[in-house]
């Protein structure tokens, strides 16, 4: 395998995020070194780098321990844990201009081992955050400083923030699942080809994030007799990142797909094509056991047919609230509101209530209530992880 390896070194392949990406690759590392193993083959779809390391983990021999290994971003929560308001403060002053922070009479105060954590922290923070100039040249000084301090651990006890990737659930999902509506009784079908939404249990995946890839709905409406396209997701993408102290990054999500607009004016098939992007912040809180509140500012494309002069577009805006029940249960409230300047039909809104059941780590218990502007839609289910 060290031969191979090295023959690596010059080697170029094209990167592909959801099939060959750079776990795949890493599985043909283990085939070479063990030509009995066949692991690429189980991924001839989809390659989640949690699904690789979960097929590693229960393959037998492979794997004798385990060791965690923090990253920069769970390094710097832990440390930010031990300052006070002044030493978070000298933490981002220091990432952002090492040479004058280091001056200022608040850190010049400060007993030396106290320094050595505010400047492992610094170094830290520079490297999650890259919206730094000079960002290289600034590492160099930062590490220069942090040379000439004491050598002493500043985390004497690692603290996990996470799982190890192979206890989570599987990143494909395939659910059923009765309702009814202001047409009558339906029931539905869902595929999702990888990876996690909100709702599902963190449990090996960061959290308050949603990566979704081919993510179907599809409908039997009983009392018309015919299936219809409730949703297709091609790509979802949510990052919802609480706004504290020490990090202050914008939240955000994108995605494209076709989606059934519920209103009047577009058909009763009406599913147009749909591009949506926007950016907002979050707010955690622990007044229960952890709460998230989030707003969000989009603006969309939609086209279809059926939409008076085949499209519409304009801003989206969007509120909720995700909380952590217990373990196995969470709730998502949400409102979300359309505005479209152009059209005959301005506006259009929603209200949706989403609660989350974990039976085990391969099934889920769903249960949604939804508010269209045309009537209210309930449908409940179960999805199985694999």
């Amino acid at each position: 395998m060290r031969a191979h390896l090295w023959e690596l070194g010059s080697t170029v392949f094209t990167y592909y995020f959801i099939t060959e990406n750079c776990s795949y690759h890493l599985l043909s590392l283990l085939e070479i070194a063990d030509p009995s193993l066949d692991l690429q083959s189980q991924f001839p779809m989809f390659t989640a780098p949690s699904d690789t390391v979960r097929l590693v983990a229960n393959t037998p021999g492979l794997v004798v321990d385990t060791v965690y290994r923090p990253s920069q971003l769970s390094r710097l929560k832990q440390q930010a844990e031990s300052f006070n308001a002044n030493e978070l403060s000298l933490v981002k002053a220091l990432a952002r201009d090492s040479d004058r922070a280091e001056k200022k009479l608040d850190y010049q105060v400060l007993q030396e081992e106290k320094k050595a954590a505010v400047v492992s922290a610094a170094i830290d923070h520079h490297r999650v955050f890259s919206e730094y100039e000079n960002r290289s040249e600034s590492l160099k000084n930062l590490q220069r400083l942090r040379s000439n301090l004491p050598a002493k651990k500043t985390l004497n006890q690692i603290k996990r923030y996470s799982t190890p990737p192979h206890l989570g659930h599987g990143s494909s999902r395939i659910g059923f699942g009765i309702g009814f509506d202001e047409s009558g009784s339906f029931e539905e079908v869902r595929f999702r080809g990888a990876f996690h939404d909100l709702l599902e249990r963190e449990i090996s995946y960061p959290p308050n994030t949603q990566i979704e890839v081919l993510n179907a709905r599809l409908r039997l409406e009983n009392e018309q007799r015919r299936f219809r396209l409730e949703e297709l997701k091609l790509i979802n993408v949510v990052s919802l990142v609480p706004w504290s102290s020490l990090i202050r990054k914008p939240s955000w999500d994108a995605g494209f797909g076709w989606r059934r607009l519920r209103n009047s004016n577009c058909g009763e098939l009406c599913a147009p094509f749909y591009i949506e992007a926007g950016s907002g912040l979050a707010f955690a809180t622990s007044l229960l056991d952890r709460e998230l509140f989030y707003f969000l500012t989009n603006f969309y494309l939609q086209t279809s047919p059926s939409l008076p002069g085949d499209f519409r577009f304009g801003p989206q805006a969007e509120v909720g609230m995700l909380v952590d029940m217990t373990t196995n249960a969470k709730l998502s409230l949400k409102a979300l509101y359309d505005y479209s300047p152009f059209l005959s039909f301005a506006t259009d809104y929603r209200f949706v209530a989403d609660m989350r059941l974990s039976l085990s780590n391969t099934t889920d218990f769903r249960a949604t209530a939804t508010q269209f502007e045309q009537g209210t839609e309930v449908v409940a289910g179960l999805h199985w992880f694999f």
